[in-house]
């Protein structure tokens, strides 16, 4: 008795979960926004927006540096009401809901009409709260319905799509007074600037595939305009940067004082005028060669502590595994190889299942042309760096700069010397790589040489 009972109440219940899906389904829209409003007035009311509640997905967790653009943007004051911005959600259903409340200041007269403009970069919305007493007119979702002077109003509109933020125009009437101003709303009025740090290994000036970003280097967003610098951010890890900005005339330009001696700027461009920015830029990207003869030149006269070993001795090692009077268990060694496979680029290594006999093939091969001398050499330095015999600062830990630099410099040589190099990159200007004699395998070998033992004076 008791299991048909339970029988019965599992199957009431599934029914009433299905009425309440159907339900649901038939008033998904205005019950989601309803719910939306009442949310962030209860939010609104005790400093909290969580919409997790919802399965939402508030966008407002925005870069950093977009917050600072907008923090004080929030509120506007048109005419006699506090016009915020709450919040802008991209939904489950793959649109954007932007919420907004407007409240009197306790000034007459009230307000009788609200507008909000819908910008060009988008298309009408599919719904708005509250619903009843609006329309649209030219280009404005239009709310007639009165708000007085000491009480306040909660509105959404909810646009198709993924939307950006952005500004628009917002319009209060009151009586005979029309009063307008700019608050937060979808896509139009903020753009992203964007570029990169880069070491230009062919010396052409345009970002390849290939070539490695520089992460950490500063660059400074100049309002040209006012004469003054405005913003800085860092290079990412790959070297990339970027600015969210208002409509304005700028530039950017990199940090001289962080430029380290390792790098030079190529034809001395550390500097870009973008001029007047309406729309999302991109492309500015600065590339640096890297300062080969100042690097033979520091590693020669001792500058930097070297413990590395010659293709000589990684032979060695290679070969016997492990054992005899080997330095490296044959496990260690194994694992210097998977390191190098994805050092950095994809290519020039890849050692495939029979990894030690890839790797000798590579350093014992017989020297019949310049990129089997240079592949030799640079293998070795890539061992070397691995092992943690690279550069090392005068504390004794890793010039993780230098031996970042060296590889970055001489990787990309050997990807277009073999033909394996990316042809794509985002976020440049990219085209594939045409390698230019502005650095040359031979003169990789004579830096790799050096840092490797087998060449050039040694402390």
């Amino acid at each position: 008795m008791k299991r048909l009972l339970f029988s019965i109440g599992l199957s009431l219940m599934a029914g009433l979960i299905l009425l309440g899906c159907e339900f649901e389904s038939l008033n998904q829209d205005d019950d989601l926004l309803n719910a939306k409003e009442e949310l962030l007035k209860d939010a609104q009311n005790q400093g909290l927006f969580d919409l997790q509640e919802l399965g939402l997905n508030s966008s407002m967790k925005l870069d950093p540096q977009l917050e600072e653009l907008i923090k004080d943007k929030r509120t506007v004051r048109i005419g006699n009401y506090d016009v915020t911005f709450l919040d802008m959600v991209e939904n489950p259903d793959n649109t954007t809901t932007f919420f907004y409340n407007v409240k009197g200041t306790g000034v007459p007269p009230s307000l009788d009409s609200f507008f909000l403009q819908i910008p060009d970069c988008t298309v009408n919305p599919v719904s708005r709260t509250p619903s009843n007493a609006s329309s649209i007119e030219g280009g404005y979702i239009k709310w007639n319905s009165s708000i007085p002077q000491n009480s306040e109003a909660n509105y959404s509109v909810t646009y198709p799509g993924l939307v950006g933020l952005g500004f628009i125009e917002a319009i209060v009437v009151s009586g005979n007074i029309t009063s307008k101003g700019e608050v937060l709303g979808p896509c139009k009025g903020i753009y992203k600037i964007q570029g990169s740090i880069y070491i230009d290994s062919n010396g052409d000036d345009i970002k390849q595939a290939s070539e490695a970003g520089l992460g950490g280097f500063d660059i400074e967003l100049k309002d040209n305009i006012r004469n003054t610098v405005i913003a800085t951010t860092k290079t990412d890890a790959l070297g990339l940067f970027s600015f969210y900005v208002f409509e304005g005339n700028y530039s950017v330009a990199v940090v001289e004082n962080l430029v380290t001696s390792n790098y030079l700027p190529n034809g001395g461009r550390i500097s870009e005028n973008i001029g007047l920015v309406n729309e999302d830029k991109t492309g500015f990207d600065f590339g640096y060669t890297v300062d080969s003869p100042a690097m033979i030149l520091r590693i020669e006269s001792g500058i930097y502590n070297l413990d590395t070993k010659d293709a000589k001795f990684w032979t060695q090692e290679l070969r016997a595994q492990g054992k005899g009077k080997s330095v490296y268990s044959r496990n260690q060694l194994l694992g210097f190889l998977i390191q190098i496979e994805g050092i950095y680029l994809p290519e020039p290594f890849k050692f495939g299942n029979d990894k030690f006999a890839t790797a000798l093939d590579i350093i014992t091969r017989p020297i019949k042309s310049d990129i089997d001398l240079f592949l030799q050499q640079l293998l070795t330095a890539e061992l070397n760096i691995v092992s943690g015999r690279g550069a090392k600062k005068a504390d004794g830990t890793n010039d993780d700069e230098f031996n970042t630099a060296l590889i970055r410099l001489t990787e990309p040589l050997a990807c277009a010397a073999l033909g394996t190099c990316p042809t794509s990159a985002p976020g440049s200007r990219v085209k594939t790589y045409d390698y230019i004699n502005a650095f040359t395998v031979s003169d990789g070998t004579t830096v790799l040489s050096s840092f490797n033992g087998s060449g050039g004076i040694r402390r």
